[in-house]
């Protein structure tokens, strides 16, 4: 049973992208697939309704450099994927193919009355792409149950696959963690039954949890192909076919799709998740990034089930990853060679120890005028012992290291350890808040923590794993660490900073600098400025007070709170500036104005 035509007044949907197709199912049955596909009227260039014309697809698409593959969920259908194919229409035109499937027994595809079960759909897609005679490269985009379906085609299809998105899904049940409520109640006896497939309370509550931002017309969309009882089955036998006990029959193909991820990890992954999401919470995230460490996420404060509905920003984050991952060959490779860099991120602070060690390095101002001055030599010993320490402690190349103490001396030697280590430095500015704060780390998902004792006390109710250590402990660190063995040199494609925006513009949102990105900054900064060993840096700028010792350059941090540029007066700078000859000033409008009416 398969309706041939769609309703003409979907929002945001482009009748010329439907089609239908037959395939041969693996029982040699024929079935009738319906699609959402970008480049149907090429196609049939002759056919002004492609929909009304089963069939297989020519290969006439010469110019496409990439086909995206959209797996939707339950109850979704591909619908769910038009706001993507027409910013990929608009954007990134016909070199960019977009498909977007109606999975067998759901949508506009064909009711086979038969119970489709995980491995089934895989080989199902599978034999869908190779009657579109798709030969590659290809991306896969799925979400909620597609996720499984779409990660078990690409670990089939690693010949033709050329990334991964994946929005709220999952391919494990943690352990110790109970299955989302949500599902659990609707698997439960007669309620299978009574919200999937006789009424449509299942696909309602899945619009729902989009929160009041869908639109009534847009709700109506995605309820369009389950108006009858025998067009919902599929939502039906789709729920109770995930494994929430043991020896189900799916669980076996769960499972290995699950152990496959890991074989993943030269292929491009983006993660693009609803941090509210009651069915797929970060607990499902966090296991998909413990399997694929290599994966950039993007987490979107107030979304839930759909972030594709909730956040404006989802397809957009997600066609800058295809340009930038997919499209130009590497996910934001260094240019080596292009620029020369003066040296790796400690290089200025060892060459200045090495010359200059009595020199001064950092002037840290307090409120009444005193000052403790940190020399080049000191810094190095600090720094290095806190490598060596730290790593003997557990932290290793690639772990994210949460740094919860305010711009001073010990922070900056804290991060200088972990860039020498190929640790990377959460850093979350106090100005957000506590709830701010609270946000950013748990999307930043820290692997260890260092800070004062309100920054402890805030981990501790994050469950943030691995070493935690108050700054207090860290001289004593770095004294202990001077006999451990340094670790290597750490690629330069290491991930050295997650800095948060100031959160003006909405939830704060983390931004990945990786470790020759800083480089060249620094470099660019020098540059441009003509800084010189001659030059002194006034830090009145939160993030700028660790720029002084990869520039080689004295600096100086102003007796102020420099998570509130407002509190520097025109005093604090004059007695800052004047304590190491500062001739470089790098402050915001607002910390300037307040100097202007307090000069």
């Amino acid at each position: 049973m398969t309706s041939r035509s769609l309703p003409q007044d979907l929002p945001g949907l482009d009748p010329r992208w439907s089609r239908f197709i037959e395939v041969t199912d693996g029982d040699g049955q024929p079935v009738i697939w319906h699609l959402l596909d970008t480049h149907a009227e090429q196609a049939h260039p002759k056919d002004a309704h492609p929909a009304s014309h089963p069939g297989a697809l020519p290969d006439s698409t010469e110019a496409t450099e990439l086909t995206v593959i959209c797996v939707h969920g339950n109850p979704t259908w591909s619908y769910l994927w038009r706001n993507l194919m027409a910013q990929v229409q608009r954007d990134l035109g016909p070199k960019v193919r977009v498909i977007a499937v109606d999975q067998l027994e759901m949508g506009y595809s064909q009711r086979t009355g038969r119970t489709r079960r995980l491995v089934d759909r895989i080989d199902d897609l599978g034999r869908l792409t190779d009657a579109l005679n798709l030969a590659g490269p290809i991306v896969v985009v799925a979400h909620d149950w597609g996720g499984p379906v779409g990660l078990g085609w690409a670990e089939q299809h690693r010949d033709q696959l050329a990334g991964v998105v994946l929005f709220n899904t999952a391919v494990h049940q943690p352990a110790g963690a109970p299955a989302p409520a949500v599902i659990r109640a609707a698997r439960t006896g007669p309620m299978l039954a009574l919200v999937t497939s006789r009424t449509d309370a299942f696909i309602r509550g899945t619009t729902r949890l989009s929160g009041s931002r869908m639109a009534a017309e847009v709700a109506r969309a995605f309820r369009a192909p389950y108006g009858e009882r025998a067009r919902r089955a599929g939502i039906e036998t789709f729920v109770a076919d995930i494994p929430l006990e043991p020896g189900h029959p799916t669980a076996a193909c769960l499972d290995a799709v699950a152990a496959g991820l890991p074989a993943l990890g030269d292929v491009p992954v983006l993660l693009l998740w609803g941090p509210g999401d009651p069915v797929f919470s970060d607990l499902y995230l966090s296991d998909l990034r413990a399997r694929m460490p290599h994966a950039s996420v993007h987490r979107y404060e107030g979304a839930r089930h759909l972030p594709m509905e909730d956040s404006p920003a989802a397809i957009p984050d997600l066609l800058m990853w295809l340009e930038a991952a997919v499209l130009a060959g590497k996910p934001m490779r260094s240019p080596r060679g292009a620029v020369p860099s003066s040296g790796r991120l400690w290089t200025g602070l060892e060459r200045r120890a090495d010359v200059d060690p009595d020199g001064t390095c950092l002037v840290e101002m307090g409120p009444r005028g005193e000052k403790q001055r940190v020399t080049w030599a000191q810094m190095r010993e600090q720094a290095e012992g806190l490598a060596r320490g730290l790593h003997a402690r557990g932290v290793q190349p690639g772990d994210r290291v949460s740094v919860l103490i305010p711009p001073r001396a010990d922070m900056i030697a804290v991060v200088y350890a972990c860039w020498r280590i190929g640790a990377s430095v959460v850093v979350t500015d106090s100005g957000l808040g506590l709830p701010g704060m609270r946000r950013a780390l748990r999307g930043a998902h820290p692997d260890h923590v260092i800070g004062i004792p309100a920054g402890l006390a805030l981990a501790r109710t994050l469950r943030i794993p691995g070493l935690r250590m108050s700054a207090s402990a860290l001289p004593g660190l770095a004294r202990s660490g001077s006999s451990e063995p340094i670790p290597g040199v750490p690629d330069r494609e290491r991930e050295a900073v997650l800095a948060f925006t100031s959160g003006a513009t909405g939830p704060a949102k983390g931004v990945i600098y990786r470790q020759w990105q800083v480089e060249r900054t620094r470099d660019a900064l020098a540059e441009h400025y003509g800084i010189s060993d001659a030059d002194s840096l006034v830090a009145a700028f939160a993030p700028w007070s660790l720029l002084g010792p990869t520039l080689g350059i004295p600096s100086v941090i102003p007796a102020m709170d420099v998570t509130k540029p407002r509190t520097l007066t025109a005093r604090a700078l004059a007695e800052a500036t004047h304590s190491v000859g500062g001739s470089l000033l790098w402050s915001s409008p607002a910390a300037l104005a307040n100097v202007i009416r307090t000069a």
